[in-house]
């Protein structure tokens, strides 16, 4: 379990926003009742989270601005 815990962060660390990733982590410190780790993942998520919500903001004031019908759903979708 360390190893995969292990391997999880060096991955984060390459690519933060690996989801796949996080939620392993959230998952193997539920099993080790690592509570404070869990928390630790948790806002990990919750900041990229807002990131992506902030990015879809400026996207839809820039389509507004340029008076723009269409959105492209690629650059609206997070990256995993």
């Amino acid at each position: 379990v360390d190893d995969a815990i292990e391997l999880y962060w060096r991955i984060l660390g390459d690519t933060p926003d690996d989801r796949l990733s996080r939620d392993a982590l959230i998952r193997l410190y539920r099993k080790a009742d690592d509570w404070e780790k869990v928390c630790e993942v948790l806002e990990i998520n919750h900041e990229k989270r807002r990131v992506v919500v902030s990015r879809r903001a400026v996207l839809e004031a820039e389509r507004v601005e340029c008076g723009l019908d269409v959105v492209v759903v690629a650059a609206l979708t997070p990256e995993t």
